[in-house]
């Protein structure tokens, strides 16, 4: 009896294993059948794509760069004897606002990168962008050139590209982007200081950076010009202040590094492609390299006192990022560059002091502290007269340059109230200014704006060293425009 259980048991136990690895094999063949319907996919989306490269050639002229819109004013500094005498509660109810839209997730290739287990020929190939040190597979003995921008070359080229050899390239790509949470216009940069360690010419660079961005699922055309040097255009959510551009299909395409007034361009589209987005959600974990200290004090609170280092790497990154709008509109603007987080370097190096120095200091007490921070420790200064044209600044731009201006203090403002004190913090744009309103947790007087059913309370970081609660003489709050941040 016990020798017939046993062998139950055990024909029980077969069959249950023959019936799992059944199961396994299915999956595994389900599997193996997706990942070969991808590559199939994304095999003739290329092969179609250099096709059409063969038949898709024109001459475009480029249509005129549309100008940042400048506006710089001279604060208005009041008698600093009235600066403390509150004027009676202005509360203004305001319909015109501006509300922040989430960034969509990043673009991804339209099917899973199949990498090559070591091909014959592939190196570690070591390149830099913004002081950060990365390396790529590319296969060196197989080599990449272009030799010229004609279509049946490009084609070629293209063909070429979109072989395995260069799979492990593309994934490397992709894994440096989402590792250092690089966000669209640094991961363009990253492809093109990639292409040009692992290519011989500009033309080469050009063409291997513009295969990968597309393979990322980035929006692209490819063009020439005159002298025969090619030229990436990308596609762009949003407006790009002071460069031309090109439009196909109702988007705006801007050469990368580059400059013409007319181009031969390549106009193809590929599947699921998506234009850059210049929203910067994430922080870029860039390399660090500090810069020397700058100290900064407030003039009313002695305590309030800030030895300020930021990461040069960032800066140098920032310098580079371009000037947009969200659909045309030149105030969102300054919320891109106000939600932008600040970099981690840089908290790291003010933060403490201002814990400390704020430690004993109620909400109230805290942000007006901040605010106559950024009132007093900076030195005002024209962006037309310091950098020739208008340049908003990121947070960290302003604690490094010598000149700032009302753009800038409330930017920065604006972070280091939403950072230490998590209130929702609102800019106030009156024409030719810009200032932020803070929506307390307490019942704080002064004037307010009132944006639907909450309170912001005006809290000008260029007015003199006015307290919280003061608009600036001549401004109307009546006529401001209120844009949100996250």
């Amino acid at each position: 009896m016990k020798r017939y259980v046993l062998l139950t048991v055990v024909l029980c136990i077969t069959s249950l294993l023959n019936a799992q690895s059944d199961a396994f094999k299915a999956y595994a063949e389900f599997k193996e059948s997706m990942f070969n319907e991808y590559n199939g996919f994304r095999e003739k989306a290329n092969r179609l794509y250099a096709e059409e490269l063969k038949d898709s050639y024109g001459k475009y002229k480029a249509l005129p760069a549309i100008p940042e819109p400048d506006d710089d004013l001279l604060p208005i500094v009041i008698d600093e004897e009235k600066l403390n005498e509150m004027n009676e509660d202005r509360v203004i109810t305001i319909d015109e606002m501006l509300l922040w839209e989430k960034p969509l997730p990043q673009p991804l290739p339209i099917s899973p990168i199949d990498e090559v287990p070591y091909p014959y020929g592939e190196e570690n190939v070591p390149f830099e962008f913004y002081g950060t040190e990365a390396s790529v597979r590319f296969n060196v003995s197989q080599g990449f050139s272009l030799e010229t921008c004609d279509a049946n070359c490009i084609s070629a080229a293209w063909d070429r590209l979109s072989s395995s050899v260069y799979n492990n390239t593309l994934a490397d790509c992709i894994a440096i982007r989402d590792t250092l949470q690089l966000c669209d216009w640094a991961y363009l940069n990253m492809l093109f200081a990639m292409a040009e360690a692992c290519t011989r010419d500009k033309n080469s660079a050009t063409m291997l950076a513009a295969y990968l961005y597309c393979q990322s699922g980035y929006q692209m055309r490819l063009g020439h010009d005159d002298n025969d040097e090619l030229v990436l255009l990308y596609g762009s959510q949003h407006t790009i202040y002071d460069n031309s551009y090109f439009s196909f299909d109702g988007v705006m395409f801007y050469p990368f590094n580059a400059e013409g007034k007319e181009l031969g361009v390549y106009d193809v589209s590929y599947p699921n492609e998506t234009p850059m987005s210049l929203l910067l959600s994430k922080e870029q974990k860039l390399a660090v390299a500090m810069s020397e200290p700058r100290i900064l004090a407030s003039s009313r609170y002695p305590e309030l006192i800030v030895s300020s280092c930021v990461n040069r790497n960032m800066i140098d990154f920032y310098a580079s990022y371009p000037s947009s709008c969200i659909n045309g509109n030149f105030m969102t603007r300054w919320a891109m560059y106000a939600n932008a987080p600040m970099d981690a370097s840089a908290r790291a190096s003010i933060y403490p002091a201002f814990a400390a120095a704020l430690s004993d200091c109620n909400e109230l007490e805290g942000v007006e502290r901040l605010l106559n921070w950024v009132q007093t420790a900076f030195k005002y200064g024209y962006d037309n007269e310091v950098w020739g044209d208008d340049r908003a600044f990121f947070p960290e731009e302003t604690l490094i340059y010598p000149f700032s201006d009302c753009e800038d203090r409330a930017i920065l403002f604006s972070r280091l109230v939403r950072d230490l004190y998590d209130l929702d913090v609102a800019l106030i744009f009156y024409p030719n200014h810009l200032a932020t309103a803070v929506k307390f947790s307490c019942d704080v007087p002064g004037d307010c704006i009132m944006v639907g059913e909450e309170r912001f309370v005006v809290c000008d970081p260029t007015n003199g060293s006015s307290p919280v609660g003061k608009t600036m003489i001549g401004k109307d709050n009546s006529e401001a425009i209120a844009i949100m941040l996250e």
